[in-house]
């Protein structure tokens, strides 16, 4: 935060382990705000609270790719891609799920021309006590 409002100092080659050096390729994108530093809109959020916004991020039914483009509208810190990635790697949830089949899209039926030309029949296996055959006259619902 200092080097974003007070101006960064000259490139030192020799401390690549400093971690300002990680936020030198995008501190035309850093600002300070309340207190606040930000990378564009996204708030910055500090080594120390990353895995408290991982499992916040995580609590819903996503995979990589949600939860990245969910982390692209408000967080950022180094690396954060790779991070999500790792924890759906070790999710044992995330693993059941990932190799699901898609869901087949659904395809609305076309309205029949003429009377009894399309039924549509389910059986209902106990349904309030009782098996049903449910069936749908398509042409008047």
């Amino acid at each position: 935060m200092r080097f974003t409002r007070e101006g960064w100092p000259a490139e030192d080659k020799t401390n690549v382990d400093d971690p300002a050096e990680k936020f030198r390729k995008i501190a035309v994108s850093l600002s300070t705000h309340h207190g606040c530093l930000l990378y564009g809109l996204r708030v910055v959020i500090p080594a120390k609270l990353q895995s408290s916004v991982l499992s916040l991020l995580h609590q819903g039914p996503f995979g990589v790719q949600k939860m990245k483009q969910l982390d692209r509208t408000a967080v950022y810190w180094p690396n954060i891609d790779q991070d999500i990635a790792d924890l759906c790697r070790k999710c044992t949830a995330f693993a059941i799920h990932q190799n699901a089949p898609p869901k087949a899209a659904l395809h609305p039926w076309m309205l029949p021309e003429k009377s009894w030309s399309r039924l549509h029949l389910d059986h209902a296996i106990n349904v309030m006590g009782h098996n049903w055959l449910v069936m749908v006259y398509a042409y008047s619902k």
